[in-house]
C-alpha cells in the first residue's frame, strides 16, 4: 500500500469514510511478561486514515465482562496509514489487557475495532513459536 495520504481533506468527508468497520479485528500475542504484538488489517479507505491509535486497558481477568470499575483505555498513537502492528510495552506482569485498533485523520477518529483479550506472559518467560 502506498504511504500518500492526501493532504487537507473535507473532515465531514473523512468522518464518512471512517465510519463502519474499517479496521479487522485485531490479534494480540504476548511475547514477553511485558510486551504484547498487536496486529491488524485496514479492510478499506485507508488512504482516508493517518495513523492509528492502540487503546489497552488491564482487566482483573479472562472473565471481566461489563466491569463498570475498569480503567480507563490507555493510547499510543501511529503515525502512519501502513502500520500493521504494534509492540505493547512496559505492561503489568501476568495480567489481561483488552486492547483494540482505531483509525484516524487529523482530528477525526474513525470506528474502534473490536476488542480482544490477551494475558502477558509469567515472569521470565518468553513467547515461542
Amino acid at each position: 500500500m502506498p504511504i500518500t495520504v492526501v493532504p487537507a481533506l473535507d473532515l465531514l468527508l473523512v468522518s464518512e469514510k471512517l465510519s463502519g468497520q474499517i479496521i479487522s479485528s485485531p490479534f494480540a500475542t504476548a511475547l514477553s511478561s511485558t510486551a504484547v504484538n498487536v496486529t491488524w488489517k485496514t479492510l478499506r479507505n485507508w488512504n482516508f486514515v493517518e495513523g492509528f491509535y492502540i487503546k489497552y486497558r488491564p482487566v482483573e481477568n479472562s472473565d471481566d465482562v461489563g466491569n463498570s470499575q475498569r480503567e480507563e483505555y490507555i493510547v499510543d498513537a501511529i503515525n502512519s496509514n501502513t502500520a500493521v502492528q504494534y509492540i505493547l510495552t512496559g505492561l503489568k506482569k501476568f495480567a489481561w489487557y483488552d486492547v483494540c485498533v482505531q483509525p484516524f485523520y487529523q482530528s477525526v477518529k474513525g470506528s474502534t475495532s473490536s476488542t480482544v483479550r490477551v494475558q502477558t506472559l509469567e515472569d521470565g518467560r518468553k513467547f515461542s513459536r
